[in-house]
């Protein structure tokens, strides 16, 4: 077999975090033996074909920018100029408990090649003793490890993790101003990290096909119930940009699973009058097209041990097409 020709997409954005992905993956590539061009999409000589999830991601991207741009905020309640040395590890400690829930989701997801060595590299980053000097540079370091996360095939609760990682951190205590810069440093962590993990739910699941309209409403609406609890939160806070970020994702989130949720099939339950196969019960609810398929989605849906016994008399969940829900057994 010859050498297979990588092609690599640059990001627009040509910042760090992109530009660093993509060489992790050059490397990766060039030393199995590939030949390796990096390309932007206008200089393709033909149209790219682009899957449904990327496009979907890139029409919400705008919103997810400007709800990351809390990003850059984020040196302005952050700080560890001129505080004793207890602020400091403090701050680092935060950053590297942070870094700990994500490593443990990257493990979780099995991720292998470039990307995995890519969030090894930012986790290794953020326990460099000194790093909470450079806020920009911390900040960075966060959000570029999370961004990663969704590289590795984490998917929308796979975040979760993130965004509740901040509830179980002890209170700070104390009047003094080292004390009162603590804890706006912890706030300020939190605030990124949940902002940072919010924003890959929402490009996770744009990225999402869904077999229901009920599987996708459950999402949105766990995900939109979430989102408007950390905005309550930062609002409570006196951090009206942090809440009006969280307040950005949910209706991005919502806004694109309920445009595609309104063309999907329903769940509906059905009783086989007796034990039968799945691809019988297939047969005589959809048809002969796509079969098997169906069949298959009756036995995963249902958890059924053996596709040929469907057990008899007792309620199963079938995908509904349009036109097809009467007539289905109660």
């Amino acid at each position: 077999m010859g050498k297979r020709v990588l092609v690599i997409l640059g990001h627009p954005s040509n910042d760090s975090f992109c530009a660093g992905l993509a060489k992790a993956y050059i490397e990766s590539a060039s030393a199995a033996g590939h030949e390796v061009r990096h390309l932007r999409l206008g200089e393709l000589e033909f149209d790219p074909i682009l899957h449904e999830g990327y496009k979907r991601v890139q029409v919400l991207e705008p919103d997810l920018v400007e709800a990351q741009a809390a990003t850059g905020r984020f040196g302005g309640g952050f700080s560890v100029a001129g505080a004793t040395a207890f602020v400091e590890n403090a701050a680092e400690r935060l950053a590297q408990g942070a870094a700990l829930v994500a490593q443990v989701q990257a493990g979780l997801s099995g991720g292998v090649g470039g990307p995995l060595r890519a969030f090894q590299g930012a986790f290794d980053a953020l326990g460099v003793v000194g790093i909470a000097r450079d806020a920009l540079g911390l900040g960075q370091s966060l959000t570029g490890m999370v961004q990663i996360l969704g590289t590795l095939g984490v998917g929308p609760r796979g975040f979760e993790p993130l965004l509740d990682w901040g509830d179980t951190l002890p209170p700070v205590n104390g009047a003094t101003p080292a004390r009162a810069q603590e804890r706006a440093n912890q706030a300020a962590i939190v605030q990124l990290v949940g902002i940072a993990a919010a924003s890959e739910i929402v490009r996770a699941i744009a990225g999402t096909g869904f077999a229901s309209y009920d599987e996708a409403v459950a999402l949105r609406d766990r995900f939109a119930d979430r989102f408007d609890g950390l905005a309550l939160r930062q609002a409570d806070l006196g951090d009206d940009a942090g809440a009006a970020a969280f307040d950005t994702l949910r209706r991005v989130m919502v806004r694109d699973v309920t445009q595609r949720g309104g063309s999907l099939a329903r769940l509906q339950r059905y009783s086989p009058v007796a034990t039968e196969p799945a691809l019988v019960i297939a047969n005589r609810l959809y048809g002969a097209q796509d079969v098997e398929l169906r069949a298959a989605d009756i036995v995963a849906r249902n958890g059924v041990r053996h596709p040929g016994f469907v057990p008899g008399g007792r309620a199963i969940e079938v995908l509904t097409p349009a036109g097809l829900v009467e007539g289905l057994g109660a």
